[in-house]
């Protein structure tokens, strides 16, 4: 991964750590986008934050975790969450859970002391994995461990198996995820979104609902527009033009600061493209009016180009 992928992908991390940090945002994620049936048995009050990472040395850029324990219906539950903020499908996925899955047992194991755990009816607390992947690609890895085993099929349950949940962001449905408006369906919202266009559009129909959020969550909002989103604009006068309209819910404004962005960094794109052509035609000594012409720079810049090879 290139210094300019790590550097988005480890703020995204912390963005959504810092928003799964809120039980309600956790919460919701559970009843909403997750969806099963023993979700409407937990409520905030049952769930407990745990400040601990199990992330992998070899993927410590890749990816985060969040981790709540909670209890249902009087059993000890552990939620691990594994935020897969990459373009690409791991198809080493089950693995991975499986690594992660293993030492949050092996903590709680060695945590309970000996006399504890050697009691006949003493249970390890259950493991329920949940991935959350932004990538462009649909999600293709498999879901089943046992179906990452080769030969599985001839043991039956005599191999180890678990399934976990999975939400594939960008093939979810929009309306779906608009049709309330919490923090987190707006961030999911925006991170559907890639290039400068695209959140130009949608911030036009999130700017009208940030008006009606909670307070508290509109704060938050705007601090993941402020740490995500508008540090991807070069132009510090852009960036500024942005949050100032977002606070203020100036859907015009905030349209056209994100245009102006969006034209700057055409333009610059466009100048880099044609240095990069008149640097290779100057080493190769071609004419520099040949050079003007298909470069189509000035003669001085090609001149300012020319004394760098001096």
């Amino acid at each position: 991964m290139d210094t300019e992928n790590a550097r988005h992908t480890t703020e995204h991390d912390r963005g959504y750590k810092k928003v799964f940090a809120k039980k309600e945002n956790f919460l919701h994620f559970l009843k909403k986008y997750i969806r099963a049936d023993w979700a409407g048995e937990i409520s905030e009050s049952d769930l407990v934050s745990v400040n601990t990472s199990f992330v992998l040395k070899d993927y410590a850029n890749r990816e985060a975790d969040v981790i709540y324990r909670a209890r249902v219906k009087g059993r000890e539950i552990i939620f691990y969450v594994l935020l897969e903020l990459q373009s690409s499908v791991d198809h080493t996925m089950p693995f991975r859970l499986l690594i992660y899955i293993t030492e949050l047992l092996r903590a709680e194991f060695e945590n309970a002391g000996k006399e504890e755990r050697e009691r006949a009816g003493y249970r390890l607390p259950a493991v329920v994995p949940m991935v959350l992947y932004n990538g462009a690609d649909r999600w293709t890895a498999v879901r089943r461990f046992r179906e990452y085993l080769d030969g599985y099929e001839m043991f039956g349950g005599n191999v180890i198996d678990f399934e976990y949940l999975l939400l594939d962001l960008n093939h979810s449905d929009e309306g779906f995820i608009l049709n309330t408006n919490r923090l987190l369906d707006n961030v999911f919202a925006l991170d559907r979104k890639d290039t400068l266009q695209e959140i130009a559009g949608v911030m036009q129909i999130l700017l009208k609902r940030y008006v009606e959020m909670e307070t508290h969550e509109r704060v938050e909002f705007e601090d993941w527009v402020s740490e995500i989103l508008v540090k991807r604009v070069k132009s510090k006068d852009s960036r500024e033009s942005i949050l100032g309209a977002l606070k203020k819910g100036d859907i015009q404004t905030m349209t056209y600061g994100i245009d102006r962005a969006i034209e700057k960094e055409r333009l610059e794109g466009e100048l880099q493209y044609k240095i990069k052509v008149a640097e290779k035609m100057l080493k190769k000594e071609k004419d520099i009016n040949e050079i003007i012409e298909i470069s189509e720079l000035p003669k001085e810049k090609i001149l300012e180009i020319k004394k760098q090879f001096m």
